[in-house]
């Protein structure tokens, strides 16, 4: 009998349960690139968006501003003194210049990595397989994919903002489209 009970104490040491204390649970290891880099949080990439989405959209609404401010002609109608301002080409193409321009920004820069809220992050888009940057032709398409998803099919934007969410890799559509994953840098 108590040959038993030595081979029970053997066999449960054998087959033990790793502890783990409460310190090691926040530190769980995260799915990273081909070159170790962890991939970014949802809530990186939606901080490094709304930085972005400060810096160029803000910045396009007081360039649109000042075009209209300087490029309007202010007529005063004699028979009642309204004034009216008219501008002498249609107003959408100054949103049209300013959407490309933000477009070319986004692909530029993420091409190279970072765009200016990524890189307040400490978040970059590389090339899955690789881990190198992934050039402003597959940046272009990356962010065509997500701009027509939002601007017209809002539902799939929604689901493509969202995908990283539920992605093993923490990508979004537009990501696997082009091959990209989008990891933290070291700061």
């Amino acid at each position: 009998m108590a040959e038993n009970v030595g081979e029970a104490s053997q066999t449960s040491t054998l087959y033990a349960e790793p502890q783990i204390s409460s310190g090691q649970l926040s530190q769980a290891p995260t799915a990273a690139d081909v070159l170790g880099r962890q991939f970014a949080s949802w809530w990186q990439r939606v901080l490094a968006l709304a930085i972005d989405a400060i810096f160029i959209w803000g910045t396009g609404a007081i360039v649109q501003m000042i075009v209209s401010a300087i490029a309007s002609t202010t007529i005063i109608d004699p028979s009642n003194g309204n004034v009216h301002r008219y501008l002498p080409y249609p107003f959408s193409l100054v949103g049209a210049i300013v959407s490309a321009a933000q477009l070319i920004y986004f692909a530029q820069l993420d091409g190279r990595s970072q765009t200016v809220g990524k890189r307040a992050v400490g978040i970059a888009v590389r090339d899955r397989a690789s881990g190198q940057p992934i050039g402003f032709g597959r940046a272009l398409g990356r962010w065509l994919i997500f701009a027509v998803l939002w601007y017209l099919l809002l539902i799939p934007g929604l689901l493509n903002a969202l995908s990283p969410v539920w992605d093993r890799e923490h990508q979004a559509w537009h990501d696997h489209a082009v091959g990209s994953v989008v990891v933290r840098t070291l700061r």
